[in-house]
């Protein structure tokens, strides 16, 4: 049933592009020309957790955060930018936790203003006229279980998919016949694209300060995100490919307010790299996590006066790893925020405008904040407090990112009347204590314990060096 379906959309695109390409090559979103129906509908994505956005854009000519809208974009800018959420190009799909990818340069929000941009390929589609151009999808959601936690996948479609019902959803394919012009079962690959995850930055030590700021010690891990292409199946692979889709691993910031529970802090973050009004088109993307660069004095993303430009990133090529980067957190004297460290991905290598890779529509983000008044972290903190029943028992697991004063935890649980009773036997001992980095936290408590406790929710304690204790939680059973 789901083969067919794809199927049966595959030939509405189909038919609706070759009937505006038969005679002149048209423009989406552009005045006096009519829309390229280029869309690719069934392009199934599972695993990519909640609040899923996508960002889609012609190959090589992302300007990430531009939604123009012109009649003419030239060489760069034909991208995406104004739609790209639940309920604009993510529909939810027939499998449990599945959405389907299904745009058109058409749409508002798909800034496609084409006719420049064709593909010198002509093998396959019949029409007499050049390709249109390759379409990427990238596509991001926040893990369930920790919202900092991002979850992503990118696709690469050769732009002549329109035209043939057969080769919709075919990124990854295998070719076994080696014909991209002819139906085999390598050309429609119905299987969903799984999400995988965007690495949370760890803050290994406290770092060493000067009066200019701090050096932080910052791990990045690897990516477990799909990069996939259809370069084994594409009409105009000889054009078209290698796609380079991947780039690197890169270090973003947010500027914020410290307090855990304060508005706008890191219990409510929003981890998009672009933040966007759906409302209004054509519009201006608003940079939300930005690249980090050292050269960036106050960590706004651009060259400020009195800064030295250009900025350069810290940017982690290839996917081995983990990788452990300096960062220089600067001193701002009175500040009152604080900053936050997250990974995004980067993808297009070769983009036509300088300077326009597309990052991944959201990063991972680590939530101990970092303050700026005196560029050390906030550390001792207690994060991901996580409660889970199973078999019988009950699982507790925290993290900490990073110890600086801890000597130990303890778990305490809290009844209907409100009273705590400590659930651990002895003190559970910090692993790492005062070096500055972070750990990760069990305990497992059989139901009946619970039980006899009376226990319905449950906070952990930090126990410091000098005595103090702090709580962090609750988390519920």
């Amino acid at each position: 049933m789901r083969m067919r379906a794809l199927r049966i959309l595959g030939l509405a695109l189909a038919v609706g592009a070759a009937s505006l390409l038969a005679s002149t090559p048209s423009m989406a979103n552009c005045l006096g020309g009519g829309s390229i129906f280029q869309g690719f509908g069934g392009f199934g994505y599972t695993n990519c957790g909640d609040q899923p956005v996508a960002f889609v854009w012609h190959h090589q000519r992302a300007i990430q955060g531009v939604v123009s809208g012109a009649t003419t974009n030239g060489p760069a800018g034909v991208d995406s930018g104004a739609t790209g959420s639940l309920g604009d190009w993510l529909v939810p799909g027939a499998l449990p936790g599945e959405y389907l990818v299904t745009y058109d340069w058409s749409q508002p929000g798909a800034d496609g203003c084409t006719t420049l941009l064709l593909d010198g390929d002509l093998s396959c589609n019949g029409s007499g006229l050049n390709s249109l151009p390759v379409g990427d999808v990238a596509l991001a959601g926040k893990n369930p279980t920790n919202p900092l936690h991002s979850l992503g996948a990118i696709a690469s479609i050769d732009g002549n998919e329109p035209f043939q019902a057969w080769v919709l959803d075919q990124a990854g394919a295998l070719s076994s016949d080696g014909d991209p012009c002819g139906v085999d079962a390598s050309t429609n690959n119905t299987e969903p694209i799984t999400c995988g995850s965007i690495p949370v930055p760890s803050i290994q030590n406290a770092g060493s300060c000067n009066s200019a700021g701090c050096t932080l010690q910052v791990q990045i891990g690897i990516h477990q995100t799909p990069v996939l292409d259809d370069c084994n199946v594409a009409m105009s692979k000889a054009i078209t490919c290698p796609r380079n889709l991947y780039v690197g691993r890169q270090l973003f910031v947010k500027r914020a307010p410290c307090g855990s529970t304060a508005p706008g802090a890191v219990n409510g973050f929003d981890t998009r790299t672009f933040a966007n009004d759906v409302s209004t088109f054509p519009g201006t993307m608003v940079a939300n996590f930005v690249p980090y660069s050292p050269e960036d004095r106050n960590l706004n993303g651009v060259v400020d006066a009195g800064e030295v430009g250009p900025l350069t990133f810290v940017r982690i090529t290839g996917n081995s790893g983990p990788a452990t980067v300096p960062v220089v957190i600067p001193k701002i004297v009175g500040a009152t925020d604080c900053v936050f460290l997250g990974i995004g991905l980067v993808y297009d290598s070769a983009p036509i405008a300088p300077g326009t890779n597309v990052f991944s529509p959201r990063v991972s983000v680590n939530g101990i904040p970092v303050s700026l008044d005196t560029a050390t972290p906030a550390g001792d903190r207690v994060v991901n407090l996580q409660v889970t029943k199973k078999s019988g028992k009950t699982d507790i697991s925290w993290d900490t990112a990073a110890e600086l004063t801890t000597v130990g935890f303890n778990v305490i649980g809290t009844n209907r009347n409100g009273r705590d009773v400590q659930l651990n036997t002895r003190l559970i001992p910090a692993k790492h204590g005062t070096t500055g980095e972070g750990a990760s936290y069990s305990i497992s408590l059989t139901a009946s314990a619970l039980k006899s406790k009376g226990s319905t929710a449950v906070y952990i304690e930090i126990v410091k060096t000098n005595g103090a204790k702090e709580r962090f939680g609750p988390a519920s059973f």
